[in-house]
């Protein structure tokens, strides 16, 4: 498995988990998403985290990692990705808070679309169920482009993600230092047997609501 991590500015979008919807935008492209389940477990590193800080010397997995920052997590197909790159020019009185905010509240309107209503963001743009984390985004941004990236759990492999990752080395206040057990939920948790593909359905429909919004 490589574990080298990748270099700097220089970099080559595509080496990065979805950068490669960055590419859409020097092609005519304003906006570009993608939702997408992961048909095989491996870990995300934030751009600058510190491995050794973060996984298990013991951690089987391959290794990627995003452009955004945050901290490690483990994809796998219990998990839903959705990915949005777009010009900050859309936007550009928006910082980037502004576009979390904007992207958030865009899922959190869909969550609650399917009937999930005690949705909000919590700590560092988390999307959280009552004090349970059940989303966790990372944003990237340059003068040019904003890429926004989600992993949202429909359900949980609590074995796989201990076996994996540390206790972060940071955390939001609201974690209040609980393990991966009793801090994360998911979408089969809180309304088991609902659908995947209509959850998936729900994500899209609003996402391209928000983003024709910005035209």
């Amino acid at each position: 498995m490589d574990k080298k991590p990748l270099q700097g500015d220089n970099m080559v979008v595509d080496n990065y988990v979805d950068g490669f919807l960055l590419k859409s935008l020097t092609k005519g492209a304003v906006w570009a998403f993608r939702i997408w389940i992961p048909s095989s477990p491996f870990i995300v590193l934030g751009r600058f985290s510190r491995e050794e800080e973060e996984i298990k010397e013991e951690s089987y997995l391959p290794i990627k990692r995003r452009l955004g920052g945050g901290c490690s997590v483990v994809l796998y197909p219990g998990t839903i990705i959705v990915s949005v790159a777009l010009k900050r020019s859309l936007r550009e009185e928006f910082f980037p808070k502004d576009w979390i905010a904007f992207f958030n509240e865009t899922i959190i309107s869909a969550l609650r679309d399917i009937g999930i209503n005690e949705i909000l963001e919590k700590g560092w743009g988390d999307i959280a169920y009552g004090n349970k984390k059940l989303g966790g985004i990372s944003l990237y941004s340059s003068k040019e482009a904003i890429l926004y990236q989600l992993s949202l759990l429909y359900s949980i492999d609590f074995k796989l993600i201990s076996e994996n990752l540390k206790h972060p080395p940071r955390e939001p206040d609201y974690r209040k230092g609980r393990d991966h057990i009793e801090f994360l939920t998911s979408i089969k948790e809180i309304m088991p047997g609902f659908s995947l593909e209509k959850l998936i359905f729900s994500i899209e429909r609003r996402l391209k609501e928000a983003l024709s919004s910005l035209a």
